[in-house]
Parts: C-alpha cells; structure tokens; sequence
C-alpha cells in the first residue's frame, strides 16, 4: 500500500508541472507573438514614417506654383511618389484634400487632410509660445493668389480610412485583431521667386545687411538673402521695422535689437519665415562682364579746363538744363539744383584717381534727373548718390548683355554708394553693386526690380520699395523640417 500511495504522489506532482509548463509555454508563445507583431508595428511605422517623408519632399518643390498648368501638381505629386512607396507589400494611398484642412477624419471617413500645402514659419519652430505653430495651413483662395505657400505636410495611414489597419497576428490571442498607425512629414522650401534683395558678403565677422531707424521695407514678390556667416549677419536695429518679403534667408544669424520679428514680417499679409543656416546664394550675376569702354582723353566727353585742357566734373546749376549723351566721363557728373537729362545709352562715370576720396561718377545733389534706357556704369573712383529734393527718374538699358540693368559699379570701384528717396525718386531696372556698400533711405519710393550689393543698409523713416520681377518656380531642393 505505501509503495502504490508512493506511485500516486508521483503522478500528481508530475501532472501538475505539466500544466505548469503548457501554461508557461502558451505565456512564452504569447510574449514571443507580442514582439513579433510589436516589431510589425515599428517596422509599418518606419515604413509609412518614410512613405510621409518621400511624398512631402516631392510635392514641396511644387508648392510655389500652386495651381499654374505649366506645372506639374503638387497634390498630385505628393500622391504619386507615396503610391509608389510599399508598405507591408501594400501601396500607400493618399486623399488629395483639395479644401486643404488640416484635420483628422470623421466618423465617415472624409477630410482626411493627408496633403495640407501652407506656409512654414522658421522662427516659430524654436518658439516656445504654445500659440504659435510653425505650420501655417493656407486656404484654397490663398493659394491661388499666390499668398507665398513654402511647404507641405503629408500624413501617411495605415488606420482603415484609405489603407486597411495592420492586421495583427497574435494580436486576436488578446483580443485585438489589428491596429491604425499614422506617421506625417513637413518639407519646407525657399526662395521659390528668387531674391528681390540680395546681399553678398560672406565674411564671418561683417554683418550682410543692416535695417536701422523705423523703414519699412516692401520686396514685393520677392525674398531677402543674406550670405554673410556672422552671427550677426542680418541686424535688425530699430524700435519699428516692417519687412514684407517671401522669405528671409541667412546664411549666419539675426541679431534683434527692439524688433519683433514674429509680427512685423509679413509677406502679402502673411506671416513670412526668417531663416537661417540657409546657403548661400551666388552672385547670378558674376559671369556677367563689365561693359567696355575707351578712357583716351580723345573719348573723355567731360568739359574741359580752359586754361589746362585738364578734364573737369560736368556740373549742372540751378536754372540750367543740360543734356548729356552716352559714353565716359572720366571725372563724372553732378547736378546742384538744374535739370539733367540722359539720351539712352550706357554711361561710365568715372573720378580723379589720384584723390583719396570717392568723387565724380554721378552725384544728384539737387534739381530733376531725366535718365531713361539707361546703364549707369560708376567706374574708376567714382561714387554714386542719388538724393536732393527734385524728381529723379531713372529706367534701365534694353539692350543685351545688359538688358534692364540701370547701375552697375564696377567690382574694382568700392566706394558706397548712397540712394535717398525724397517720395519722388523712380528708380527701376536692376542695381549692381557687386564689391561695395550701399546705403538705402526711401520715402515710399521705388528702388529698382533687384538690389545685389555686396553690404547694404536700409534706414530712414519710409518705406523703400523693390518690384521684383521674378516669377515663381519648382524648387530645386525641399527639406525635411518635422
């Protein structure tokens, strides 16, 4: 009998570890299914996580011209390169969202909001105001008018309302049979309409452009770059400065002084980005030559000493009108208060090289300027200030290589150049300072199609006004900014 009792203990004590095994075994399974589809479900995000950062690099470049037929569709672009990204062997779709609402779907499904086309605000993106998100959604309207739309959000899904959720494998054992995963990206381009303002230097301790005083200053349809690597390579020095421009591209940094670059940079009414750590962008007119001219005294058309025969600077006087043709002067021209006109043609105005000081070339000291179809090329030591009380009216050459350029100075002649807008300046055509400074002051008054200098300053009380005349284009690069 003790020996059968002895047998039975056995038997029980072996039964129950059994179960103990099968149920440790079935957790083990359990956990083991757990991480199989856990990795599933990283390795689905990752994959959708690429698909939003692909299509969102693709349709950016697109956003610029928004609605052009000569252009490719930016949606639609978005929705191809997405297509074409599989994810657990499946092709991703995307809802085009033409009301373009940022949302999550309804219980119906609709306004998935997959691609949303908008403005990014760089300055916004380390901001640590809860109010101001860096993604600004842009209405279908917007748009259309061309409001200076600069990125795309694409949201990628696996959760039932375009692409069925993941199915899970051990998933049911607990109960859950699948599972939706949602992953966006935002790429942000620049400069889609090119630089209205550009500003060359690109040392790292001098500062590219300076906005002092209270100046409002209008690229209209355009973008403002900086090259300069200083941290302080744009300084924003003033109490009051408003600044409508697409983009505002530094290659170093902005130093504020008093300015609030949150508010008061707009771009047609709408928030603009300031951006920096941005490349540089090359002189597009460096391949560009100088014009050519003869300096033989025998072609020097400025007035001569009537005792030496030594050129002289042509002055006009109070009362006069003088009417000059084109071609050198080699001591330059200034008028005091008189009427000067300019027959079309291509000027080169030019100072005594033997003078320490900047001299000659073309000095509007008061009086009218009548200067159509004109290049004003400042050469030798010349210097350029345009100012006084009178009307200035200045249209640029229309001939080739020099077609709608108004001022070229030349890149051996780095003399600062000064324009001062009295409300009756009318200065169109490019302005091309590639080696020197050039101070700005205006008073609601047009300053050319494209200012390039190699340093500028924007001062005064008034608004100084650039009339770019780019056009928008595809992006040639987007980049990844969430």
């Amino acid at each position: 009998m003790k020996i059968t009792k002895q047998f039975t203990d056995n038997q029980k004590r072996h039964g129950i570890a059994l179960i103990w095994v099968m149920l440790l075994f079935m957790v083990l399974i359990g956990i083991a299914g757990l991480l199989i589809d856990l990795a599933r479900i990283y390795l689905t995000a990752q994959e959708l996580h690429n698909t939003a950062d692909a299509a969102a690099l693709a349709g950016s470049r697109y956003v610029s011209v928004y609605g052009d037929p000569n252009y490719p569709d930016a949606r639609a672009k978005a929705q191809e390169y997405a297509a074409v990204n599989y994810v657990t062997k499946l092709p991703v779709n995307l809802d085009l969202n033409m009301g373009n609402i940022d949302l999550d779907p309804d219980e119906n499904g609709n306004l998935a909001g997959d691609i949303v086309i908008g403005r990014y605000i760089m300055q916004y993106a380390t901001d640590d105001d809860p109010d101001t998100e860096p993604f600004l959604v842009m209405s279908p309207s917007e748009l259309l008018i061309n409001k200076g739309a600069n990125a795309m959000k694409v949201v990628a899904r696996k959760d039932g309302i375009i692409n069925q959720k993941l199915s899970l494998l051990f998933g049911p054992i607990f109960g859950i049979d699948d599972v939706g995963i949602r992953r966006y990206a935002i790429a942000f381009t620049y400069n889609a309409s090119g630089a209205g303002l550009i500003a060359l230097a690109h040392n790292p301790d001098q500062p590219g452009l300076l906005i002092h005083g209270t100046p409002y200053l209008n690229v209209n349809g355009g973008s403002i770059q900086v090259n300069s690597i200083d941290v302080d390579a744009l300084t924003l020095k003033g109490q009051s400065i408003d600044i409508n421009a697409q983009d505002i591209n530094i290659t170093g940094d902005f130093i504020d002084k008093g300015f609030d670059v949150g508010e008061d940079i707009v771009y047609n009414d709408i928030t603009s980005s300031l951006n920096t750590g941005m490349p540089a962008e090359p002189d597009p007119y460096e391949l560009l030559p100088e014009p050519v001219y003869s300096d033989a005294p025998e072609d020097d058309l400025s007035p001569k000493d009537p005792n030496t025969g030594e050129p002289m600077l042509l002055k006009v006087t109070t009362g006069e009108t003088v009417t000059v043709q084109p071609g050198y002067y080699s001591m330059g021209i200034q008028n005091n208060g008189g009427v000067l006109i300019m027959e079309p043609g291509i000027y080169h105005l030019g100072g005594d090289t033997t003078k320490n000081v900047a001299n000659g070339g073309l000095k509007i000291l008061g009086g009218d300027l009548y200067a159509n179809g004109v290049l004003l090329h400042i050469v030798d030591n010349g210097e350029l200030y345009l100012g006084g009380n009178g009307h200035i009216e200045v249209s640029p050459y229309q001939s080739d290589p020099y077609k709608d350029f108004s001022i070229f100075q030349s890149r051996d002649n780095d003399n600062e150049a000064t324009i001062i807008g009295t409300g009756d300046l009318d200065l169109a055509g490019k302005l091309y300072f590639p080696e020197n400074h050039v101070e700005v002051q205006g008073n609601g008054d047009s300053i050319g199609t494209q200012l390039i200098a190699y340093t500028i300053g924007i001062g005064g009380t008034g608004e100084v006004i650039i009339n770019y005349n780019g056009k928008p284009e595809p992006a040639n690069k987007s980049y990844l900014v969430e």
